[in-house]
């Protein structure tokens, strides 16, 4: 099976100006909760160079011939464009993109330190969308006490369902795509930005990621269907379907002790732990230790010990099963699952459900290359 590709140009209004079906290289990624990127070159002396404009919408669509439909695989904006003449005269077009995620990281929280916009405290989905909605949706504006306006041309933001752990933090000054990730992977929640219509787009929240349960959760031996009532995905070394395979269990960079320091010099200052003794007593040597800065926007002790929870999260010991999975007839990247879906892995004589938050693919030729990257299912 050889999946066929096009890559489709948009102007600045959202209509179709140029199809491509021959290139030197395209190279598509998504990541969650990421911008992504796509690169694309095409000889200079193509006519249709002149075309490509600043924030220009780039499609790459994929078809597997006889599996499925023509479907679209990646959509994003143009932000980069290189004409080169090389040394051996050669001359290409080079054009570099991401997602709309990446909207948000033109965006800082422009609001002053101290006011609800800058410091926030409340559930996680609550506090992204509000950051979000006063940056880069109708909320920003010169008129409310943001520093200037910001509102994004046909940006929106979903109702709030309130979910995800709670947070408190102040963020005046920093990027709004950073700001929001950290909350995001902090509480275990997926966001998106995804296109309603021309020109368009909703910020999205998600339990986890967007994508489809094919994981074998709920398995029905009689109908073959999962608990979602899809056909699960089932990757394993004994099916044919997996390249290379590791299980991996690491303590090494683990932390579980961390105190987080505030205002004040020697014995005066405010000092917060937060102690993960579940993962301490693990072993009677397992207590491991580190101090953190929390100086920066003069915190409160419930901000102090937000920053200890989300450093313990980006340090928590995880058992990692880690493969390659190679595409078959049954199991196809763009017919039987896609970025985002939850699978399973089978190995040691247990299940494994991982979710799909990364695919890199470099299309060349006639040739496809992807690789896929997976994170435990939440």
């Amino acid at each position: 099976m050889v999946a066929a590709y096009q890559v489709r140009l948009l102007d600045v209004t959202g209509v179709t100006i140029a199809v491509f079906d021959t290139w030197r290289t395209l190279r598509y990624a998504h990541k969650l909760n990421d911008p992504g990127e796509f690169s694309f070159v095409v000889s200079g002396e193509d006519a249709r160079c002149d075309l490509f404009d600043f924030d220009g919408g780039l499609e790459v669509w994929r078809v597997v011939p006889g599996a499925a439909a023509w479907y679209r695989e990646w959509a994003g904006l143009v932000e980069d464009m290189d004409d080169n003449v090389l040394d051996n005269g050669d001359h290409e077009f080079v054009v570099t993109g991401s997602k709309p995620i990446g909207l948000l990281g033109r965006r800082e929280v422009w609001w002053y330190s101290g006011t609800p916009q800058a410091d926030k405290s409340g559930v996680s989905e609550t506090v992204i969308k509000e950051y979000v909605d006063e940056n880069a949706g109708p909320g920003a504006l010169l008129a409310s006490g943001r520093w200037a306006d910001g509102m994004t041309v046909g940006l929106s933001v979903e109702a709030d369902l309130a979910r995800g752990y709670g947070w408190d933090g102040a963020r005046s000054g920093r990027n709004l795509l950073q700001t929001i990730q950290e909350i995001a992977d902090y509480s275990e929640l997926g966001f998106d930005v995804v296109e309603t219509a021309a020109r368009a787009w909703e910020f999205r929240v998600y339990e986890g990621q967007p994508g489809a349960d094919r994981t074998t959760i709920g398995l029905d031996p009689a109908t073959g269907l999962n608990g979602a009532g899809n056909t699960p995905i089932i990757f394993a070394p004994e099916l044919g379907n997996v390249k290379s395979a590791s299980f991996q269990r690491r303590r090494r960079g683990e932390l579980n002790a961390v105190a987080v320091l505030g205002q004040g010099l020697a014995s005066t200052r405010v000092v917060l732990t937060v102690e993960d003794v579940v993962s301490i007593g693990e072993t009677p040597l397992n207590r491991r230790e580190v101090s953190r800065s929390g100086t920066s926007q003069n915190p409160t002790l419930a901000e102090l010990e937000q920053m200890g929870y989300e450093e313990l999260t980006r340090a928590q010991y995880r058992e990692q099963v880690n493969f390659r999975p190679m595409m078959t007839a049954a199991q196809f990247y763009g017919v039987h699952y896609f970025f985002g879906d939850s699978v399973t892995y089978r190995g040691r004589g247990a299940d494994y459900n991982k979710r799909i938050i990364a695919v890199t693919a470099t299309v060349e030729g006639s040739g496809e290359s992807i690789e896929l990257e997976f994170g435990d299912v939440l």
